[in-house]
């Protein structure tokens, strides 16, 4: 078994909490709520321009 929403091997910590609907052992890709629940469950990614930006002041100080 796989996770959907930890992209990791089943079980993860919120596989089976409770026995609750929302739990990560009933998530699915057809449902709006999981998709969602797993966009945000993902580490947010560096913003590229905050990044050249920073590079760039850090060129500057050196």
């Amino acid at each position: 078994c796989y996770c959907y929403v930890c992209e990791q091997i089943a079980p993860c910590s919120e596989w089976k909490k409770a026995e609750s609907s929302r739990s990560h052992c009933n998530a699915t890709d057809k449902e709006y709520y999981w998709t969602r629940v797993r966009m945000l469950h993902k580490p947010a990614k560096p913003d590229t321009a905050v990044m050249v930006a920073a590079a760039s002041q850090a060129a500057k100080v050196a």
